[in-house]
């Protein structure tokens, strides 16, 4: 290879480079854009057997805009889809979990899902299943999820025993939400929400359309208080 191409080889490899960290810097300046804090505001033992004990969890959680321009959530419905817990405000911060569970959404039916689709296919955001955040606004959302943890260790890892758990609490809980349906797509692919881009660019007088997933900042739940 001549210098000439190295010289050309070189350039290339640093362009993509700055291309790359431009779009990291981007995605991160979007990422924190939407902050959501949680608070636990009840837990209830609802099972337990030989191998495993459950819990009902009942969270209230705020949505802030923090960044400087409008913001456009779907609010209808809004999907939990996985559940972190560690031992410290700090470890869950690290990503240190000692519990880690998912369940994303099922495929609805054809009919279902073009329905939802018409119901979002407007000029500009429903009111009924959307919310426009101004900056420094914030808006409260309360759901519900469930806990379950084996009284072994599971093999891959991913949750810590029962016992260990319950030595730590009061632990330290994370919640991600799927913040754009999946069902509203023709196509599911949570990667590329076509249907979802669409929409952002034509709601854009409104406000950024969100359509990643979203993440919560640590919140404390005691997990001993209600097995009293």
């Amino acid at each position: 290879m001549n210098k000439a191409a190295i010289l050309l080889l070189v350039l290339i490899v640093a362009l993509v480079a700055a291309s790359l960290t431009t779009a990291m810097r981007k995605n991160a300046i979007e990422d924190k854009s939407l902050s959501l804090i949680g608070h636990v505001i009840s837990v209830e033992k609802i099972s337990e057997d030989a191998g495993s004990v459950g819990f009902k969890v009942g969270l209230r959680l705020t949505f802030r805009n923090i960044g400087s321009n409008p913001i456009i959530i779907y609010r209808d419905s809004i999907w939990l889809g996985a559940t972190l817990i560690a031992r410290s405000s700090d470890d869950a911060s690290a990503a240190k979990y000692l519990h880690r569970s998912s369940a994303w959404p099922s495929v609805w039916g054809k009919s279902s899902r073009v329905k939802l689709r018409q119901k979002l296919d407007q000029p500009i955001p429903p009111q009924d299943i959307t919310k426009i955040l101004k900056p420094g606004k914030s808006y409260e959302y309360e759901t519900v999820t469930h806990l379950g943890f084996e009284k072994k260790e599971r093999y891959d890892g991913t949750s810590k025993a029962w016992d260990e758990i319950k030595l730590a609490s009061p632990v330290w809980l994370r919640v991600t939400l799927e913040m754009w349906p999946i069902n509203a797509e023709p196509k599911v692919n949570p990667e590329n929400p076509e249907f979802g881009k669409e929409l952002r660019e034509r709601w854009r007088d409104s406000g950024e359309l969100w359509l990643d997933y979203l993440t919560s900042q640590p919140m404390k739940l005691d997990l001993v208080s209600s097995l009293k």
